[in-house]
């Protein structure tokens, strides 16, 4: 599933030459990625997240992100990993972002770790939640994960948040594992109480272990045209990017460089011009029919 959240979406429509500009709009969302460190071990996961990874930023420095991103005009956040909840400070930075100010909070996460108190934590904050799903069949779901037991896990989560009203939506990544059972996978998920149109099937990008699944053709290949347009990706080591998708055009450091004068950067309006210029055909023409496309497939 796309990490780029329905709430924040563009809502101006612009002109077909407006679309392909390549000056960004001022920065209003951040992807905040706590750690590396994840419990799964999924065949396609883009940042290449285990088990042993080491975390590199403080509670107390992502905080001092938070913070600059809000003053940059940020309204929106997303926690991503590996796994946000295996970093300590997560429920902190989700109160710091809600003390600051912000007014789109989503934790992306695989649901396998949710305790009660973290439960508790995401309904008091009104924190939205997305995850990711691969198939109603356990074997095949703990193949992708590679990770006896996920299935029953990540259901579980998914069950707990759906009777606790918590907003969800839930991503089922086409692979070649489970691609003839999707529609399959999507009805079960909306069994378990998820509203079909928050499940999405989305594909693989080619970067991290992905790469052995997907061949892009140049580094701008699988991206969907929106990448540094308003938006920002911090890595678990403080490296932002464009987008968590585009991790050979590092920016600069979230510890050492402003994320207001990083968004508005050359370096990022000449990534947005060369992406722009070398953006599949296909992505091309689903900007300009929607510009609102959060995927250009």
């Amino acid at each position: 599933m796309h990490l780029f959240p329905d709430r924040c979406r563009r809502g101006d429509k612009r002109s077909e030459l407006g679309l392909l500009d390549p000056e960004p709009h001022p920065l209003d969302f951040i992807w905040l990625e706590l750690t590396c460190r994840c419990n799964l071990e999924c065949v396609h996961c883009y940042a290449d997240s285990n088990k042993f990874a080491e975390e590199h930023l403080t509670t107390a420095e992502w905080a001092s992100i938070l913070q600059d991103g809000f003053q940059a005009g940020c309204k929106g956040v997303q926690f991503i990993g590996g796994e946000p909840t295996l970093f300590g400070g997560l429920v902190s930075l989700i109160e710091k972002s809600r003390g600051l100010g912000y007014e789109y909070v989503e934790v992306y996460t695989n649901a396998t770790q949710l305790t009660d108190t973290m439960l508790d934590h995401l309904e008091t904050h009104s924190v939205q939640v997305a995850t990711s799903f691969y198939s109603h069949q356990p074997d095949t779901h703990d193949a992708i994960t590679r990770t006896g037991g996920s299935f029953a896990s990540t259901v579980d989560g998914i069950s707990k948040m759906v009777r606790r009203g918590i907003p969800l939506r839930v991503g089922v990544i086409r692979l070649p594992e489970n691609a003839t059972g999707l529609e399959a996978t999507a009805d079960f998920l909306v069994q378990l109480g998820v509203a079909r149109d928050k499940v999405q099937v989305d594909r693989v990008r080619g970067h991290g272990r992905g790469a052995m699944i997907v061949n892009e053709h140049n580094d701008y290949s699988g991206l969907c045209g929106h990448c540094g347009d308003g938006r920002l990706a911090v890595a678990s080591d403080g490296s932002v990017y464009p987008c968590v998708h585009a991790r050979e055009f590092k920016l600069g450091n979230a510890l050492e460089d402003s994320l207001h004068e990083l968004a508005g950067s050359p370096q990022l309006v000449e990534f947005r011009r060369a992406m722009l210029a070398n953006l599949d055909d296909q992505v091309k023409k689903a900007l300009l029919e929607d510009p609102h496309s959060p995927r250009g497939l």
